[in-house]
């Protein structure tokens, strides 16, 4: 995802290009301006700004672990999520992680 970003212009971080993928991705102000620049200008940028809603709708099923269509599996899954925490079988970590911090932080503040 970060290298489409860099290929289609946006001045990405050289470093994120070639870091270590077996560690977690930490957010990052190259990429966070990336698609900043992408949800503002989304007729420009229609392609890219439709991947990142899939993106965050892919992340936040899969943390969720519940079906898209379904307006109440979201509420459910979180009260199942909560039950596993609970018995140990999921850790706080597991709770916290996000895929595409950007675009969290992007949707946050727009």
């Amino acid at each position: 995802m970060i290298a489409l970003l860099a290929r289609r212009g946006f001045a990405i971080d050289a470093a994120l290009l070639h870091r270590d993928f077996a560690q977690p991705h930490r957010s990052d102000a190259s990429v966070r301006a990336a698609w900043l620049a992408i949800y503002r200008d989304t007729a420009k940028y229609w392609e890219l700004y439709e991947l990142a809603e899939e993106l965050v709708d892919l992340e936040d099923w899969s943390s969720n672990g519940a079906s898209a269509t379904s307006p109440r599996s979201s509420a459910s899954s979180a009260a199942s999520r909560e039950r596993r925490h609970r018995r140990g079988l999921l850790s706080q970590g597991a709770l916290d992680i996000r895929f595409f911090p950007e675009l969290w932080e992007v949707r946050t503040e727009l």
